[in-house]
This record gives C-alpha cells, structure tokens and sequence, in this order.
C-alpha cells in the first residue's frame, strides 16, 4: 500500500488514514480495521486515483459518507474511499 499512499499524497489527490476501522467512519458504528482509507478532493482526482489503482486488482471499497454500511470485523486490505469531505456543488 505504500505505493498507493504515496501516489495520492504526491499528486495532490486528497487525504489518506492508515489503520482506520470501520466503526469510526460509518454511522453503525460497526466493523474492524481498514488498511487504508481515501478522502479525494475533488471527483476528478478520485478519477486520477481510480485510473492508477484499478490495474492492481486490490480490494476497493467506496463507502460514499458512511451511512448504511455494515462491514465485517475482520480486517479489509485494500484501499476504503469516502466522498464525506468533498465539497458539495449545486448546479
């Protein structure tokens, strides 16, 4: 994962956790620790982010803010995307 970390964190992409759980992002409350978590910045880096991840074929999981999601307490190894910090555009 440290070459996921580092292409976020040198590109600009948005914000990254390390050893996360699932109960401290959802509103359940429920669900074990998260290798690494993915706050981007804007859709378009998540695109970028997306575009360079997706070949690797690692475990992704977008979890949008948080809501309705019930996750197992084991531990997920892959990378957890969450849209909760993106500013929000009304058009």
């Amino acid at each position: 994962m440290d070459d996921v970390k580092k292409f976020i964190l040198e590109n600009g992409l948005g914000e990254i956790a390390e050893n996360m759980a699932f109960k401290d992002c959802t509103t359940l409350k429920v669900g074990g620790k998260i290798r690494l978590f993915y706050y981007p910045n804007s859709i378009e880096n998540f695109l970028a982010f997306h575009e360079y991840y997706r070949p690797s074929g690692r475990p992704l999981f977008i979890i949008g803010a948080g809501s309705n999601v019930f996750a197992s307490d084991d531990c997920f190894e892959g990378v957890v995307v969450s849209f909760k910090k993106l500013p929000l555009k009304y058009y």
